[in-house]
Parts: C-alpha cells; structure tokens; sequence
C-alpha cells in the first residue's frame, strides 16, 4: 500500500538534501514555518524545490531555502518561494 507523504516528511527531505547543514533542526524549523506561513506557504517552499529540480536548474535552490528559513519570525519578509505553491506535488513513498 503506498501512502503519501506527510508534508513534514517531505519539508524534512529537501532540507536533508538541500541544506544538510540544519539536518538536526528539521522539526523545529517546519513547525515555525508552517505556523508562520500556514500550510500553502510550506507546499510553496515544496514547491519551489520542484519547480527548480524539474527545470534541471538547482544551483538556486539552497540560497532560496536559506532565505526563506532566515525570514522566520519576519512579519515583513515574504518568502522568495511564495509564488510557487501551483508547482506542488505530493509524491508517493
């Protein structure tokens, strides 16, 4: 039987793969994003991954990670990847 994803397992998975170096902080840092940018702006932050990992282009992709993760706790900063929750897609384990 395949189940989807949780979308903490799949926020967890690109900073694994994107940003090793906040590994240990992973549940910390969805739990504050996801409170700060609800649920739309964490498949936006998904999204982005995506969008870039389809484009073959992910040179981007951790600078963009990092700034949307420095902005917590910004009311003001809005997240780079903001615009790409139409690139979501929930895979299968």
């Amino acid at each position: 039987m395949n189940k989807k994803q949780t979308l903490q397992a799949q926020f967890v998975k690109v900073i694994n793969k994107y940003l090793p170096e906040r590994k240990d902080y992973t549940t910390l840092l969805f739990l504050d994003y996801k409170q700060q940018h609800k649920t739309k702006g964490v498949k936006a932050f998904i999204g982005y991954v995506h969008y870039e990992e389809t484009k073959g282009d992910v040179k981007y992709i951790a600078g963009t990670l990092g700034h949307d993760l420095n902005g917590i706790g910004d009311i003001w900063k809005t997240p780079r990847s903001s615009d790409y929750y139409k690139y979501y897609k929930s895979p299968a384990n």
